[in-house]
């Protein structure tokens, strides 16, 4: 790239209304030049019938896949 540039992607899953299944947010976001190494981090949210605990990993990759 000629000028800086952060490429981001973002998705959220939501379980539908009456389940006990979790929810998901996905951020990644472009660390380098040549838009060549990523990080990358989850979040999972319960439901709001079982409790309200979050928990969350986090990674980064290099290379295209």
């Amino acid at each position: 790239m000629e000028k800086p540039t952060i490429v981001l992607g973002a998705d959220v899953y939501h379980a539908p209304p009456d389940s006990d299944r979790a929810s998901f947010a996905a951020v990644v976001g472009s660390m380098d030049r040549w838009l060549g190494a990523y990080y990358s981090t989850v979040a999972a949210q319960q439901a709001s019938g079982t409790g309200s605990s979050a928990g969350s990993s986090t990674g980064s990759s290099t290379g295209s896949s």
